[in-house]
């Protein structure tokens, strides 16, 4: 399954996705649906903001715009992460007492592999992660090799 800033995709023309809910219902998880993910109304804004802050900072080319850039992009990433981690930490401990399979609840990891129950799941950044962890890298770059040489 892919998460993206504004879908969902389940793999195999949707199927993957489908098996995944029908593995859930077993163990009494709320089935994974879009309509659940309230960010994906919002998060395509905002990074669309964060590009219009990065041009921003790089035509008026000052240090403040930089700042800016980071440090909102700092708060908006640690936010996300923190919401998506609470998502998996209610999928996995709201769990229907009258599901055929009683498993003990527990959170699907945000990164890595895990075995739970008789199921291995692993969760894995893809490319958008990856590029979008380049951005504060990027901006410590430029804060760097832009500062003004003492005399």
């Amino acid at each position: 399954m892919h998460i993206y800033s504004y879908k969902l995709v389940g793999g195999n023309d949707g199927q993957d996705l489908k098996e995944i809910n029908g593995l859930n219902h077993y163990i009494g998880m709320k089935a994974i649906e879009r309509e659940d993910f309230f960010e994906m109304r919002w998060v395509p804004f905002a990074l669309g903001v964060f590009i219009l802050l990065a041009l921003r900072a790089a035509v008026l080319g000052t240090m403040l715009g930089l700042i800016d850039l980071l440090v909102l992009f700092l708060y908006f990433s640690l936010f996300s992460l923190g919401s998506f981690y609470f998502r998996l930490y209610t999928y996995g401990h709201q769990l229907d007492s009258h599901a055929p399979v009683h498993i003990t609840p527990f959170t699907p990891i945000l990164v890595g592999t895990q075995q739970i129950a008789n199921f291995v799941q692993s969760s894995w950044p893809d490319w958008g992660s990856l590029f979008l962890a380049l951005l504060p890298l990027l901006a410590i770059a430029a804060m760097v090799f832009s500062r003004k040489q003492e005399p």
